[in-house]
């Protein structure tokens, strides 16, 4: 990757990203130097700080109204792909951009502006060591007036129609959604450091 002219740029961002000292009056203070690529580890722990936070004051909201109105019922919902059916792009980047249009087109249905009161996704790509080709998949965490079952019935019937592949949906507590979301380990650990330590996961920068 480092070879690569494309990327040299990115490269060269984040090796000069980091912390120095300058001094003030004789004080010395620490100064960031960001670069603000995607894949910097220290511009990408920074901005994490700050969604931690939104992200855990919106689901204590979530809670609140779960636990006060009996007509909101939680889901939690994994929608994937079929790369059989006609039309899913079989390169990985066109298969990507293809979910996340499918996504948008599934929460700006009619039934989904209707029924959905609220949601939080997350795009994932899992490879496992015999897999040929990465495995892109939505989880969405929905707060919903349909119950269990109906719900499951009509979201299915509807992203099938749309063209994506199966689904799972099963019910969740607000308070163990991290845990749900990150598939992270939560023995003595707050539930943001489990989201925080799944957002750091180690990815290797020789992949194409």
């Amino acid at each position: 990757m480092r070879q690569d002219p494309r990327c040299k740029k990115y490269v060269a961002k984040v090796e000069s990203c980091g912390c120095g000292v300058r001094i003030e009056a004789g004080v010395p203070k620490v100064q960031r130097f960001s670069c603000g690529f995607r894949f910097c580890p220290t511009c990408y722990t920074a901005r994490n700080v700050e969604r931690r936070a939104v992200l855990k004051r919106v689901f204590y909201q979530a809670g609140e109204l779960v636990n006060k109105d009996p007509l909101i019922h939680p889901h939690f919902l994994t929608l994937t792909i079929d790369s059989k059916r006609k039309g899913v792009p079989q390169k990985n980047e066109l298969k990507l951009r293809w979910l996340r249009k499918k996504l948008t087109q599934f929460l700006n249905q009619r039934w989904s502006k209707a029924h959905i009161k609220g949601s939080v996704y997350r795009i994932e790509a899992t490879w496992g060591p015999k897999a040929r080709f990465p495995h892109f998949h939505i989880h969405l965490a929905i707060l919903s007036d349909l119950p269990q079952q109906k719900f499951d019935d009509q979201v299915r019937q509807l992203w099938t129609k749309m063209g994506g592949g199966f689904i799972k949906n099963k019910k969740w507590r607000v308070e163990d959604l991290f845990l749900e979301l990150t598939k992270g380990t939560s023995t003595g650990a707050e539930e943001g450091e489990r989201l925080h330590a799944y957002l750091h996961k180690p990815f290797d920068l020789d992949l194409s």
